[in-house]
């Protein structure tokens, strides 16, 4: 089943990310959240707008000092983006980024140095 996007979901997507930036984190993590479970509910997209939602509950949870829900949902986002087209690249670097700053190796390098 393919999900159509209602008028609803572009409110959500349009509400979620006035508050992401201007640093509403919690308004902005609540309706990401609902986002995300619909479009993995519906495979919204092909899952462009789930791995959006991904990277988005990467960021809320960051500015939020939720460490541990920011570095899963960051390493999710980068076991399914880092072999993306250029156009999710900048998400896949800054979340490699973070990753190191939040002391979370992206799982796929850990499992790679553990086998070492």
């Amino acid at each position: 089943m393919v999900f159509n996007a209602t008028k609803t979901d572009h409110k959500y997507l349009y509400e979620a990310e006035h508050y992401l930036s201007n640093g509403v984190y919690e308004k902005a993590l609540e309706l990401f959240t609902k986002l995300y479970h619909m479009a993995s509910y519906y495979e919204y997209n092909g899952g462009f707008q789930q791995g959006r939602y991904v990277y988005r509950l990467a960021q809320c949870h960051d500015a939020l000092g939720n460490t541990e829900k920011a570095i899963a949902y960051y390493n999710q986002f980068y076991s399914l983006y880092e072999n993306a087209d250029s156009t999710y690249q900048e998400w896949v670097r800054n979340s490699v980024e973070r990753l190191n700053v939040l002391g979370g190796v992206p799982e796929k390098e850990l499992t790679t140095q553990e086998s070492l």
